[in-house]
Formats: structure tokens, C-alpha cells, sequence
């Protein structure tokens, strides 16, 4: 049985047993509520409740407002905004990071990518600096050629106009010589066969003196006319040869006096 005195009623300060100091709420035939300063609200039977007046004063707490349905229902909406705006900045911020990250990524590739550029470039370069020089080296070794081949020409053809000037002079220095001594020789078998003629013609004279006379014939025998025919042969020759000598030695002469 509750101990309801003259005192208690709401407001008023009671102790319990169990939850300690508090202050009545509400209180009617039926149901007492209390408000403990420790362990909050509290319903009990008023029939079956035991309460005990307190002289301690309570403690100061912050007024509830009564909250209406309309209320309840904004402070909802903006709760739920608000968790909604708070999700969206997490996506956003999520979003702002993976675009940082592919852009990262981005820049890191295209770093690369012009490294393998800058190095194909110095490779590309290196290349063409190398052909550059066997070009060079292949000229130069060409001109060493043609140089060589001039100079060797152009030595071959001093050498070539040498001896043959040293070939011209030789030859106009032998051609008077050669042909002074077939002069002589000439001379000295048509001296030598002079005086031989004369005694085979005495001798000659002499038979026919000692012979009867013929009829003279104009026709020689075939032999006879066969050696006659082969030493107009030969002076031919000779004299041919005398003549090609002759302008051989005059064309040296003037190409050497033209060098």
C-alpha cells in the first residue's frame, strides 16, 4: 500500500526505495508517475507504490517542449536531408578522389609515354648522327678515289707523254743514222759492183769478138726475167720503207715540239 498523506501530491518531492529521490509527476487514484533524478520517469501502481517525503530540492533541468506530429515530421525530413547531403558530399568527395587518382594515373602514362617518346627520338637521332658519318666517311673515301684515280692518271699520261717524247727524240736521233748507213752501204755495193760489171763486160765483149755473130734477140730468158722482176721488188720496198720511216720521224718531231 502506498503511504499518501495530506502532502503528496504533483510536484512535491518523494524518496523511493529502490530509485532513489525524485519528483511526482502525475498522481490520480489509479497511477503515480515520478520523475527520479537519476534513473528518470517511472510509472507505478498508486495502490501498491511506497513513497517517503523529501525535504532535498531537485535538480535544474531544461524544459521539454511538446512536440507536435507536424513537427516530428520536419525534424524527419531534415534529419533524412540532412544524412542525404552528408551521403551526397561523401560521394562527391569519393568521386573528387577517384578523379584525382585517374588523373594521377593520367599524368603518370603520359610522363611515360613521353620518356619512351624523348628516348625513341635520342635513339631516332643517334641513328641518323651515325648515317650522317658513313656518309661523310663513303664521300671522302670516295674523293680519296678519284683523287688517287686523277693523280694516277694524270701521272700515268705525264709518264706516258714522257716516254713518248724520250721515244720521239730516240727515233729522230736513230732515223738519220739509219738511213746514213743504208746510204752507205748502198754506195759501197754500187761501188763494189762497178768494177766487177766492167770486167764482165770486157769479158763479155771479149766472147762475142771471139764468136760468130748473131742475130741479136730482144726477148731474156724466163730466169733471168724472174731475178729482174724480184730486185724492182725489192727497191720498191725499200724505198716504200724509206718514206713511212721518213714521215713517222716528221710527225714526232712536230708532236714534240706541240708538248
Amino acid at each position: 500500500m502506498a503511504k499518501r498523506g495530506p502532502s503528496l501530491g504533483p510536484k512535491d518531492r518523494v524518496v523511493h526505495t529502490v530509485f532513489g529521490t525524485g519528483t511526482i509527476v502525475e498522481m490520480d487514484a489509479w497511477h503515480t508517475v515520478i520523475a527520479f533524478d537519476e534513473t528518470g520517469t517511472r510509472k507505478f501502481i498508486t495502490s501498491k507504490v511506497v513513497l517517503a517525503p523529501s525535504d532535498t530540492e531537485a535538480p535544474a533541468r531544461p524544459l521539454r517542449k511538446k512536440v507536435t506530429p507536424m513537427k516530428k515530421a520536419v525534424a524527419a525530413a531534415a534529419k533524412a536531408a540532412a544524412k542525404a547531403k552528408a551521403k551526397a558530399e561523401a560521394e562527391v568527395a569519393k568521386a573528387e578522389k577517384e578523379a584525382k587518382k585517374a588523373a594521377e594515373k593520367a599524368a603518370r602514362a603520359e610522363k611515360k609515354e613521353a620518356e619512351r617518346a624523348a628516348k625513341a627520338a635520342k635513339a631516332a637521332a643517334a641513328k641518323l648522327a651515325a648515317a650522317a658519318k658513313k656518309a661523310q666517311k663513303a664521300k671522302k673515301k670516295k674523293v680519296a678515289k678519284k683523287a688517287a684515280k686523277k693523280t694516277a692518271g694524270k701521272s700515268a699520261r705525264s709518264s706516258t707523254r714522257k716516254t713518248a717524247r724520250k721515244v720521239a727524240k730516240k727515233a729522230v736521233k736513230k732515223t738519220p743514222k739509219k738511213a746514213a748507213k743504208k746510204t752507205n752501204k748502198k754506195t759501197a755495193k754500187k761501188s763494189a759492183r762497178k768494177p766487177a760489171k766492167k770486167a764482165a763486160r770486157k769479158t763479155k765483149a771479149a766472147k762475142t769478138a771471139r764468136k760468130p755473130t748473131r742475130a741479136k734477140t730482144t726477148r731474156k730468158p724466163p730466169k733471168a726475167a724472174k731475178k729482174a722482176a724480184k730486185k724492182a721488188a725489192k727497191k720498191s720496198a725499200k724505198k716504200s720503207r724509206s718514206t713511212k720511216a721518213s714521215k713517222k720521224t716528221g710527225k714526232a718531231r712536230k708532236t714534240s715540239r706541240s708538248r
